[in-house]
C-alpha cells in the first residue's frame, strides 16, 4: 500500500492497515479527520493530530494518533535530512525506544527514506499527559522528576557498546564537530554585522576565544569517552508529565525537534536552570540537582 506523503494523503485503508500490523486488527477505520497543529506547516516538518473513527470502537483501539511528517518542501527537506535528524528519530523509536527505560510514545509506524529526506511516523497522542511550558517553567519538583529520568537515560546507556558503532548516531553536515569551527568562523563576522547594538572589544575578544578553542571543545564533547545517550533538548516544551506515576515523557509534539536523541557527555545544571523558566532558575537548578544527588 502506498505511503502518504503529506496529511492529505492518509486514508482510513491506510491506517487500518497500520493498526492490524500493531495486532489491533482487523478491526476496520470508517474515518479519520486530520487537525494540523502548530500552523499548516512548520519548519522541520508537519504534525498533525489524526482523529480515528472505526467500524466496532471497542477496548484498546486509540481514539487519536500523531502523525508526524518531514518537510514538504524538498530544499528545506533536503537540508534537515542532510543533518540527519530525520534518520536518527525514526530510528530510535525502531531500535532504541524499546530498550530504554525512559517513557516514550508508542510509534505505530515508521519509515524513512535516505534517498529523499522523506520521513512519517505515526505515535501515540499523549493526550492524558500533561505538556510543560518553558515560559511558565517548572516547579522543583518537576525538575527534579526530570533529571532523575536524564539519570535513568544516561545510566542505561552508558559506556554502551552499541554508540560505538551506531553511526546514524552522529552529528552530520554543519553539525559535524569537525565543521563546527569553520561553521562558526564564517559566521561570526556575519552576527557581528547584524548585531542592532555597537560591537565591543569584549565581543570580539569573545569571538577570537571561541573560534581558538572551539574544535578542542568539540573533540572533548563529542568523540572523548565516557559516552551516552542523551536527550538532546530537555526543556519544559519538550516535557511531557505523566499523572498516573512519576514519570516524565521525553518526547517534543511540535514542530522544532530536531534532533531527540545523541550520545555525548554534558554537565546538567545549566539544562536543569532552563527547565526551571527564568523567573526561578538561581533557586530551583541547585535544589533539584541537590535531589538528584540524593537519590
Amino acid at each position: 500500500m502506498q505511503i502518504p506523503a503529506s496529511p492529505d494523503e492518509l486514508t482510513a485503508d491506510w491506517l487500518t492497515s497500520v493498526l492490524s500490523s500493531q495486532g489491533l486488527g482487523p478491526n476496520c477505520v470508517l474515518s479519520c479527520d486530520a487537525e494540523l497543529l502548530g500552523g499548516e506547516q512548520g519548519m522541520t516538518g508537519q504534525l498533525t493530530r489524526l482523529r480515528i473513527r472505526y467500524q466496532d470502537d471497542r477496548a484498546g483501539l486509540p481514539a487519536t494518533l500523531i502523525a508526524k511528517f518531514s518537510a514538504a518542501e524538498p530544499a528545506a527537506r533536503g537540508l534537515i535530512s542532510a543533518l540527519g535528524h530525520y534518520e536518527r528519530e525514526v530510528r530510535f523509536y525502531e531500535e532504541l525506544s524499546s530498550r530504554t527505560p525512559v517513557p516514550t510514545p508508542h510509534c505505530y509506524y515508521s519509515h524513512f527514506d535516505s534517498e529523499t529526506g522523506f520521513a512519517l511516523l505515526v505515535l501515540e497522542d499523549l493526550t492524558r499527559a500533561r505538556n510543560g511550558n518553558s515560559i511558565a517553567g517548572c516547579s522543583v519538583d518537576e525538575v527534579a522528576r526530570v533529571l532523575f529520568t536524564v539519570a535513568m537515560l544516561h545510566a542505561k546507556w552508558w559506556q554502551a557498546p552499541y554508540l560505538a558503532n551506531a553511526s546514524w548516531l552522529r552529528l552530520r553536515s554543519l553539525t559535524a564537530p569537525e565543521a563546527m569551527a569553520d561553521a562558526f568562523s564564517h559566521g561570526w563576522p556575519t552576527f557581528l554585522q547584524k548585531l542592532s547594538i555597537p560591537v565591543t572589544s569584549q565581543m570580539s575578544e569573545t569571538g577570537d576565544w571561541i573560534r581558538q578553542n572551539l574544535h578542542e571543545a568539540t573533540t572533548i564533547l563529542f568523540d572523548s569517552g565516557p559516552r551516552t545517550l542523551i536527550h538532546n533538548d530537555v526543556q519544559a516544551d519538550n516535557l511531557f508529565f505523566g499523572e498516573a506515576d512519576e514519570n516524565v515523557i521525553f518526547v517534543r509534539l511540535a514542530d522544532g525537534d530536531l534532533c531527540p536523541l545523541r550520545h555525548r557527555r554534558r554537565k546538567l545544571g545549566p539544562r536543569a536552570a532552563r527547565t526551571s523558566g527564568p523567573p526561578n532558575r538561581r533557586v530551583t537548578a541547585p535544589a533539584a540537582l541537590s535531589r538528584r544527588t540524593r537519590r
